[in-house]
């Protein structure tokens, strides 16, 4: 049987095969999928990572294979039990912080990369983009750019109808990769 994670028991981390890829997991994902190439790519031989918003972790487990041998990627969401496949759940280098991506106390004061795939609401997403500044990191990675079910956070990225981030802000906005949700990545000024 194919991995479906969104079946009527998606959420339970024995419905994850223990021999499944990556590129099968994020497949079976669907949003992620065309983005862990570009994702690997940005954090190779990153030695701190922080992501807010783990869902089903495809992007975590493709920040952990390019994550350096004595890296931590600090995975923040609001759920304390995600479904985790096991190349992330088993990883030492994976550690789980529960709670809110703007207001979580984190164990480290800066970070190589953060990505972020939360809330996807305009003023949560403008506070997550706040905070992942704040880590001073040389790069902001921002899923769900282009996708249209979630408008709010191209609008927070582009500060369209307050004073915005990337107008006030050290970061820009450099690329977006394209696919139907759009990944964007944030560079300093």
């Amino acid at each position: 049987m194919r991995y479906n994670p969104h079946g009527p028991h998606w959420h339970r981390r024995n419905d994850i095969p223990a021999d499944i890829t990556l590129r099968e997991y994020a497949d079976a994902w669907l949003d992620m999928a065309p983005h862990i190439q570009q994702i690997q790519g940005y954090a190779r031989g990153a030695r701190t990572v922080v992501e807010f918003g783990v869902r089903g972790a495809v992007s975590t487990w493709a920040l952990l294979d390019a994550l350096a041998p004595d890296g931590l990627l600090y995975g923040v969401d609001i759920d304390p039990d995600p479904p985790l496949p096991p190349r992330v759940r088993d990883d030492p280098r994976f550690k789980l912080v529960v709670g809110d991506a703007a207001t979580v106390q984190l164990p480290v004061s800066h970070a190589d990369i953060v990505m972020i795939d939360a809330s996807h609401e305009f003023a949560p997403t403008v506070a997550e983009l706040v905070r992942a500044a704040s880590l001073s990191p040389g790069i902001i990675l921002c899923h769900d750019y282009l996708y249209r079910e979630t408008p709010q956070v191209k609008l927070a990225i582009d500060g369209y109808t307050m004073p915005g981030y990337l107008r006030d802000e050290p970061y820009r906005l450099d690329f977006v990769h394209p696919s139907k949700w759009g990944l964007a990545v944030l560079v300093e000024r």
